[in-house]
Protein backbone atom coordinates (compact mmCIF):
# COMPACT_ATOMS: atom_id res chain seq x y z
CA UNK A 1 0.00 0.00 0.00
CA UNK A 2 1.48 3.48 -0.61
CA UNK A 3 0.09 6.56 1.50
CA UNK A 4 1.12 9.67 0.56
CA UNK A 5 0.64 12.50 2.80
CA UNK A 6 -0.36 16.17 2.07
CA UNK A 7 -1.12 19.53 3.92
CA UNK A 8 -4.43 19.08 2.63
CA UNK A 9 -5.17 15.79 2.84
CA UNK A 10 -3.73 12.01 3.44
CA UNK A 11 -4.08 9.44 -0.03
CA UNK A 12 -3.99 5.99 -0.14
CA UNK A 13 -3.47 3.79 -2.71
CA UNK A 14 -3.17 -0.43 -3.15
CA UNK A 15 -1.94 -1.68 -6.52
CA UNK A 16 -0.73 -4.40 -8.10
CA UNK A 17 1.86 -5.67 -11.25
CA UNK A 18 0.28 -7.15 -13.62
CA UNK A 19 2.59 -8.73 -16.41
CA UNK A 20 3.85 -5.59 -18.09
CA UNK A 21 1.32 -3.13 -16.55
CA UNK A 22 -0.01 -2.65 -13.36
CA UNK A 23 -3.41 -1.99 -12.15
CA UNK A 24 -4.88 -0.17 -9.66
CA UNK A 25 -7.18 -2.45 -6.59
CA UNK A 26 -8.44 0.75 -3.96
CA UNK A 27 -8.17 4.19 -3.53
CA UNK A 28 -9.31 6.79 -1.10
CA UNK A 29 -8.63 10.31 -0.19
CA UNK A 30 -9.07 11.90 3.02
CA UNK A 31 -9.01 15.35 3.11
CA UNK A 32 -8.07 17.00 6.80
CA UNK A 33 -10.82 18.76 8.46
CA UNK A 34 -7.83 22.10 8.54
CA UNK A 35 -5.29 21.93 6.03
CA UNK A 36 -1.47 22.27 7.41
CA UNK A 37 -0.73 26.11 7.56
CA UNK A 38 3.19 26.49 5.80
CA UNK A 39 5.49 24.35 6.65
CA UNK A 40 9.02 25.31 7.10
CA UNK A 41 11.57 22.14 7.24
CA UNK A 42 13.94 23.52 9.61
CA UNK A 43 11.55 25.15 11.73
CA UNK A 44 7.86 23.42 12.36
CA UNK A 45 6.82 21.07 14.40
CA UNK A 46 5.42 17.58 13.53
CA UNK A 47 1.88 17.63 12.79
CA UNK A 48 0.23 14.01 13.35
CA UNK A 49 -1.96 12.68 10.25
CA UNK A 50 -3.09 9.54 12.48
CA UNK A 51 -6.90 10.89 12.39
CA UNK A 52 -6.90 10.60 8.80
CA UNK A 53 -5.07 6.86 8.89
CA UNK A 54 -7.22 5.85 11.79
CA UNK A 55 -10.47 6.80 9.99
CA UNK A 56 -9.69 5.21 6.73
CA UNK A 57 -8.74 2.08 8.66
CA UNK A 58 -11.70 1.87 10.99
CA UNK A 59 -14.00 2.20 7.57
CA UNK A 60 -12.27 -0.88 5.85
CA UNK A 61 -9.89 -2.89 7.32
CA UNK A 62 -8.94 -4.69 3.98
CA UNK A 63 -6.30 -1.13 4.49
CA UNK A 64 -4.19 -2.54 7.81
CA UNK A 65 -3.18 -5.77 5.15
CA UNK A 66 0.72 -5.62 4.07
CA UNK A 67 3.67 -3.74 3.63
CA UNK A 68 3.13 -0.04 3.70
CA UNK A 69 5.42 2.47 2.06
CA UNK A 70 5.11 6.07 2.56
CA UNK A 71 6.14 9.68 1.10
CA UNK A 72 6.18 13.15 3.38
CA UNK A 73 4.88 16.47 2.40
CA UNK A 74 7.32 17.87 0.07
CA UNK A 75 6.80 21.08 2.13
CA UNK A 76 9.03 19.27 4.84
CA UNK A 77 11.57 18.47 3.16
CA UNK A 78 14.51 20.44 1.52
CA UNK A 79 16.11 19.61 -1.58
CA UNK A 80 19.02 21.32 -3.62
CA UNK A 81 21.85 20.62 -5.51
CA UNK A 82 25.47 20.42 -3.41
CA UNK A 83 28.58 20.85 -5.04
CA UNK A 84 31.15 18.48 -3.71
CA UNK A 85 34.52 16.98 -3.93
CA UNK A 86 34.86 13.82 -4.77
CA UNK A 87 35.52 10.79 -1.92
CA UNK A 88 33.68 7.85 0.28
CA UNK A 89 30.30 8.00 1.00
CA UNK A 90 31.21 8.92 4.79
CA UNK A 91 33.02 11.95 3.18
CA UNK A 92 30.09 12.61 0.64
CA UNK A 93 27.49 12.68 3.44
CA UNK A 94 29.68 14.83 5.68
CA UNK A 95 30.31 17.43 3.15
CA UNK A 96 26.37 17.36 2.67
CA UNK A 97 25.64 18.00 6.54
CA UNK A 98 28.16 21.03 6.56
CA UNK A 99 26.53 22.30 3.48
CA UNK A 100 23.22 22.22 5.02
CA UNK A 101 24.32 23.16 8.01
CA UNK A 102 22.95 19.78 9.96
CA UNK A 103 23.99 16.51 12.05
CA UNK A 104 22.73 13.04 10.68
CA UNK A 105 21.77 12.48 14.16
CA UNK A 106 18.72 14.80 13.31
CA UNK A 107 17.98 14.33 10.15
CA UNK A 108 17.48 11.38 7.19
CA UNK A 109 19.35 12.16 4.53
CA UNK A 110 19.78 10.96 1.18
CA UNK A 111 21.73 11.80 -1.76
CA UNK A 112 22.55 10.60 -5.41
CA UNK A 113 24.83 11.96 -7.98
CA UNK A 114 23.61 14.44 -10.58
CA UNK A 115 24.15 14.57 -14.33
CA UNK A 116 24.67 18.47 -14.23
CA UNK A 117 27.82 19.28 -15.09
CA UNK A 118 31.16 20.98 -12.93
CA UNK A 119 34.75 21.80 -13.47
CA UNK A 120 35.53 19.92 -10.53
CA UNK A 121 34.41 17.67 -7.97
CA UNK A 122 30.86 16.30 -8.36
CA UNK A 123 27.42 17.58 -7.76
CA UNK A 124 24.91 15.78 -5.55
CA UNK A 125 20.81 15.43 -5.33
CA UNK A 126 20.35 16.26 -1.73
CA UNK A 127 17.15 15.85 0.18
CA UNK A 128 16.65 15.46 4.06
CA UNK A 129 14.18 15.79 6.54
CA UNK A 130 14.05 16.26 9.93
CA UNK A 131 14.08 12.83 12.04
CA UNK A 132 11.21 13.93 14.66
CA UNK A 133 9.15 14.22 11.72
CA UNK A 134 9.84 10.87 10.79
CA UNK A 135 9.46 9.54 13.98
CA UNK A 136 5.90 11.20 13.84
CA UNK A 137 4.76 9.60 10.96
CA UNK A 138 5.78 6.38 11.95
CA UNK A 139 3.96 6.48 15.42
CA UNK A 140 0.95 7.85 12.87
CA UNK A 141 1.54 5.10 11.05
CA UNK A 142 1.68 2.62 14.09
CA UNK A 143 -1.78 4.40 15.64
CA UNK A 144 -3.99 3.27 12.86
CA UNK A 145 -2.68 -0.31 12.65
CA UNK A 146 -0.78 0.11 9.91
CA UNK A 147 3.09 -1.01 9.21
CA UNK A 148 5.11 1.38 7.79
CA UNK A 149 8.85 0.15 6.15
CA UNK A 150 9.52 3.14 3.59
CA UNK A 151 9.77 6.79 4.14
CA UNK A 152 10.44 7.37 0.90
CA UNK A 153 11.61 11.17 -0.94
CA UNK A 154 8.87 12.63 -2.50
CA UNK A 155 10.90 13.76 -5.37
CA UNK A 156 12.14 9.91 -5.73
CA UNK A 157 8.47 8.60 -5.75
CA UNK A 158 7.30 11.47 -8.58
CA UNK A 159 10.25 10.13 -10.70
CA UNK A 160 8.84 6.19 -10.61
CA UNK A 161 5.14 7.79 -10.82
CA UNK A 162 6.01 9.52 -14.34
CA UNK A 163 7.87 6.06 -15.16
CA UNK A 164 4.26 4.11 -14.25
CA UNK A 165 1.86 6.75 -16.35
CA UNK A 166 1.00 5.54 -20.25
CA UNK A 167 2.84 8.75 -21.49
CA UNK A 168 6.33 7.27 -20.05
CA UNK A 169 9.74 8.89 -20.84
CA UNK A 170 11.32 7.02 -23.67
CA UNK A 171 14.12 7.56 -22.14
CA UNK A 172 13.88 11.58 -22.54
CA UNK A 173 14.12 13.86 -19.53
CA UNK A 174 10.00 14.78 -18.66
CA UNK A 175 9.76 18.02 -16.36
CA UNK A 176 6.86 16.63 -14.07
CA UNK A 177 4.85 19.36 -11.91
CA UNK A 178 3.72 18.11 -9.28
CA UNK A 179 1.00 20.78 -8.22
CA UNK A 180 -0.16 20.83 -4.78
CA UNK A 181 -2.10 23.16 -1.88
CA UNK A 182 0.79 24.78 -0.14
CA UNK A 183 3.23 24.85 -3.36
CA UNK A 184 4.68 23.47 -6.56
CA UNK A 185 7.22 20.98 -7.51
CA UNK A 186 9.13 20.87 -10.44
CA UNK A 187 11.44 17.51 -11.02
CA UNK A 188 12.86 16.74 -14.01
CA UNK A 189 12.34 13.01 -14.35
CA UNK A 190 15.06 11.30 -17.06
CA UNK A 191 15.66 7.18 -17.04
CA UNK A 192 13.72 6.88 -13.84
CA UNK A 193 15.72 8.99 -11.67
CA UNK A 194 15.03 12.73 -10.05
CA UNK A 195 17.67 14.66 -11.74
CA UNK A 196 16.73 18.15 -10.66
CA UNK A 197 14.58 19.29 -7.76
CA UNK A 198 13.14 22.65 -7.29
CA UNK A 199 10.10 23.41 -5.30
CA UNK A 200 8.05 26.70 -5.44
CA UNK A 201 6.04 27.87 -2.20
CA UNK A 202 3.39 29.90 -3.85
CA UNK A 203 0.94 29.20 -6.55
CA UNK A 204 -0.55 26.17 -5.01
CA UNK A 205 -4.25 25.68 -4.73
CA UNK A 206 -4.72 27.24 -1.35
CA UNK A 207 -3.12 30.65 -2.93
CA UNK A 208 -5.23 30.15 -6.02
CA UNK A 209 -8.58 29.90 -3.49
CA UNK A 210 -7.24 32.57 -0.98
CA UNK A 211 -7.11 35.22 -4.17
CA UNK A 212 -10.43 34.56 -5.68
CA UNK A 213 -11.97 33.95 -2.01
CA UNK A 214 -11.15 38.10 -1.63
CA UNK A 215 -11.66 38.99 -5.19
CA UNK A 216 -15.06 37.52 -4.78
CA UNK A 217 -15.89 37.95 -1.20
CA UNK A 218 -16.21 33.86 -0.37
CA UNK A 219 -15.91 31.33 1.91
CA UNK A 220 -12.34 29.39 1.05
CA UNK A 221 -15.16 26.24 0.47
CA UNK A 222 -17.24 28.12 -2.46
CA UNK A 223 -14.03 29.59 -3.62
CA UNK A 224 -12.15 26.30 -4.27
CA UNK A 225 -15.56 24.85 -5.85
CA UNK A 226 -15.56 28.29 -8.04
CA UNK A 227 -12.02 27.51 -9.21
CA UNK A 228 -12.49 23.26 -9.99
CA UNK A 229 -15.81 24.73 -11.86
CA UNK A 230 -14.41 27.51 -13.92
CA UNK A 231 -10.51 25.98 -14.19
CA UNK A 232 -7.74 27.88 -15.68
CA UNK A 233 -7.41 29.86 -18.76
CA UNK A 234 -6.72 26.99 -21.70
CA UNK A 235 -6.47 27.61 -25.83
CA UNK A 236 -9.46 29.12 -26.86
CA UNK A 237 -11.42 26.26 -28.00
CA UNK A 238 -11.14 25.13 -24.74
CA UNK A 239 -11.40 28.03 -22.67
CA UNK A 240 -14.93 29.12 -20.46
CA UNK A 241 -15.41 32.73 -21.89
CA UNK A 242 -18.20 33.47 -19.09
CA UNK A 243 -17.82 36.31 -16.81
CA UNK A 244 -16.80 34.34 -13.70
CA UNK A 245 -14.32 32.56 -16.00
CA UNK A 246 -13.15 35.94 -17.23
CA UNK A 247 -12.65 37.82 -13.37
CA UNK A 248 -11.11 34.24 -12.15
CA UNK A 249 -8.40 34.24 -14.95
CA UNK A 250 -7.91 38.17 -14.05
CA UNK A 251 -7.90 37.47 -11.12
CA UNK A 252 -5.19 34.58 -10.98
CA UNK A 253 -3.04 35.70 -13.66
CA UNK A 254 -0.57 37.43 -11.12
CA UNK A 255 0.37 34.16 -9.47
CA UNK A 256 -0.23 31.47 -12.61
CA UNK A 257 2.18 33.97 -14.80
CA UNK A 258 4.94 33.87 -12.03
CA UNK A 259 4.46 29.87 -11.97
CA UNK A 260 4.93 29.90 -15.82
CA UNK A 261 7.61 31.95 -15.59
CA UNK A 262 9.99 30.34 -13.13
CA UNK A 263 9.00 27.02 -14.51
CA UNK A 264 10.65 28.55 -18.27
CA UNK A 265 13.76 29.96 -16.18
CA UNK A 266 14.02 26.07 -14.61
CA UNK A 267 14.19 24.93 -18.41
CA UNK A 268 16.51 27.96 -19.70
CA UNK A 269 19.07 26.74 -16.81
CA UNK A 270 19.00 23.21 -17.32
CA UNK A 271 19.21 24.16 -21.48
CA UNK A 272 22.64 26.34 -20.51
CA UNK A 273 24.46 24.19 -18.31
CA UNK A 274 22.96 20.57 -18.59
CA UNK A 275 21.39 20.11 -21.43
CA UNK A 276 20.89 16.44 -22.03
CA UNK A 277 18.22 17.16 -19.04
CA UNK A 278 16.36 19.38 -21.01
CA UNK A 279 12.74 18.14 -21.05
CA UNK A 280 11.30 17.93 -23.82
CA UNK A 281 7.70 17.48 -22.59
CA UNK A 282 5.82 18.81 -19.34
CA UNK A 283 4.05 16.12 -16.97
CA UNK A 284 1.16 17.39 -14.39
CA UNK A 285 0.52 15.70 -11.09
CA UNK A 286 -1.15 16.61 -7.92
CA UNK A 287 -4.60 18.54 -7.42
CA UNK A 288 -3.70 21.25 -9.40
CA UNK A 289 -3.09 18.99 -12.69
CA UNK A 290 -7.20 18.47 -12.23
CA UNK A 291 -8.09 21.85 -12.67
CA UNK A 292 -9.46 22.43 -16.11
CA UNK A 293 -7.00 23.26 -18.55
CA UNK A 294 -4.10 22.80 -16.81
CA UNK A 295 -2.32 20.76 -19.45
CA UNK A 296 -3.36 23.85 -21.99
CA UNK A 297 -2.17 26.16 -19.86
CA UNK A 298 1.37 24.98 -19.09
CA UNK A 299 1.42 24.00 -23.13
CA UNK A 300 0.65 27.78 -23.92
CA UNK A 301 2.66 29.08 -21.46
CA UNK A 302 6.08 27.52 -20.89
CA UNK A 303 5.75 26.28 -24.67
CA UNK A 304 6.13 22.13 -24.10
CA UNK A 305 3.84 19.41 -24.72
CA UNK A 306 1.75 18.67 -21.86
CA UNK A 307 -0.10 16.24 -20.49
CA UNK A 308 -1.86 14.99 -17.12
CA UNK A 309 -1.07 12.03 -15.63
CA UNK A 310 -3.03 8.98 -15.87
CA UNK A 311 -3.92 5.54 -15.16
CA UNK A 312 -2.70 2.50 -17.36
CA UNK A 313 -5.26 2.98 -20.63
CA UNK A 314 -4.98 -0.78 -21.23
CA UNK A 315 -7.34 -1.79 -18.06
CA UNK A 316 -10.63 -0.84 -18.08
CA UNK A 317 -11.45 -2.00 -14.94
CA UNK A 318 -8.67 -0.20 -12.95
CA UNK A 319 -10.42 3.14 -14.32
CA UNK A 320 -13.70 1.95 -12.86
CA UNK A 321 -11.78 1.57 -9.37
CA UNK A 322 -10.69 4.90 -9.20
CA UNK A 323 -13.40 7.14 -6.99
CA UNK A 324 -10.90 10.34 -7.50
CA UNK A 325 -8.83 11.84 -10.16
CA UNK A 326 -6.13 10.26 -11.09
CA UNK A 327 -3.49 12.60 -10.65
CA UNK A 328 -4.23 13.12 -7.08
CA UNK A 329 -3.41 9.23 -6.82
CA UNK A 330 0.52 9.32 -8.71
CA UNK A 331 2.98 9.18 -5.92
CA UNK A 332 0.01 7.29 -3.98
CA UNK A 333 0.27 4.46 -6.80
CA UNK A 334 4.45 4.85 -7.19
CA UNK A 335 4.41 3.96 -3.47
CA UNK A 336 2.25 1.17 -3.58
CA UNK A 337 4.49 -0.70 -6.19
CA UNK A 338 7.54 -0.81 -4.23
CA UNK A 339 7.30 -3.81 -2.56
CA UNK A 340 5.12 -5.38 -5.81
Amino acid sequence: MGVDIGSDAVKLVRCRRRGPTWELQASTVIRRARPWPSLDPRRSEPTSSAGEMCAVVSANRHWRSGQVACAPPMAICEHRVVHAMAGSEAELRQQVEQEFGVHGAHVECEFWPSKIPTDDGIHLNVVWIRSDWGRQIAADHRRAGLSCSLLDDPATVIARAVDLSDQGTNGNPIAAVDWGYSGVTLCVVCQGTAEYVRRLEFAGLRELTQHIAQELGLSAKEAHEVLFSVGLPGSRTSRDTSELANVVADNLAAPLDRLADEVKKCLTFLNSHARDLAPVAIQLLGGGATLKNSDHFFAEKVGLPSSVWSLPSADHSTAARASYPAPLLASAAALSLVHC
